[in-house]
């Protein structure tokens, strides 16, 4: 549910709010073909800013590689405010996971099944058209928590902000391809407090700042299964705000 406060009306507003994927790891979630599609439709609406970044083919990212399967993905799309509200606060976001399985050749005899995951959301602010209110984006994450698994590691690993981009996100190891991303302003790194390693580990990326426009916030785990149960929850959040104080 949306939570928003509010001063006098054209003087400031806010609003936060949150959405969760749950994933289960023996689930297929949509076909490659579909997402595929998906991948297009959020590239021509997102551009560098979409699931995969600065590149946007499939050919950079293929599904399935001598060392990786693609499982499936979960997208889903919500708004933050309301449009009911045309001088309100409006911010259209997109959230997907895409899980691949690690190839049998290179699992570890030592642990589970091995899986990487690639977590992307999107958001883009619908500016009111009095050119007043303008609605800033101040924060917007995705994050990962594990049931039945193990999160293993994480990236990106430290704090990134505009002078770094282009963002290169991605393992040492060959298995999953890097790519290249783009962050026109704040910062983005793993959220101390909810970030952790281990037996039903979880991994959350925030970015913050205050921008107007189309952002996105994109990270990859590494985890491997220790139940026959292994599910995850994939969610999304993001705040904003409106007018001046």
């Amino acid at each position: 549910m949306t939570t928003s406060t509010g001063c006098l009306d054209g003087l400031l507003r806010s609003a936060s709010d949150s959405r969760t994927l749950s994933i289960s790891g023996t689930e297929s979630g949509e076909t490659a073909s579909d997402f595929r599609a998906y991948v297009g439709r959020i590239h021509d609406r997102y551009g560098p800013h979409g699931v995969w970044g600065v590149q946007n083919t499939e050919s950079d990212h293929p599904f399935d590689t001598a060392k990786l399967t693609y499982v499936g993905a979960w997208s889903d799309q919500w708004v933050l405010g309301t449009a009911a509200d045309k001088k309100g606060i409006h911010v259209s976001i997109d959230v997907a996971g895409v899980l691949y399985r690690v190839r049998p050749s290179q699992q570890s005899a030592t642990r589970g099944e091995r899986y990487r995951l690639w977590l992307w959301t999107g958001a883009t602010p619908t500016q009111p058209d009095d050119g007043v209110s303008n609605t800033t984006l101040t924060t917007l994450s995705v994050g990962i928590d594990i049931d039945g698994g193990v999160l293993d590691s994480y990236r990106p690993t430290t704090s990134v902000g505009p002078d770094d981009t282009p963002i290169r996100i991605g393992f040492d190891d060959p298995l999953f391809p890097r790519t290249r991303r783009r962050l026109p302003a704040g910062r983005i790194q793993p959220d101390p407090d909810e970030t952790n390693t281990g037996n039903n580990g979880a991994f959350v990326l925030n970015w913050s700042g205050g921008y107007g426009d189309t952002i996105s916030v994109a990270g990859a785990c590494e985890l491997h299964q220790r139940k026959k149960k292994f599910e995850f929850t994939v969610t999304s959040e993001a705040s904003a705000s409106q007018g001046t104080l």
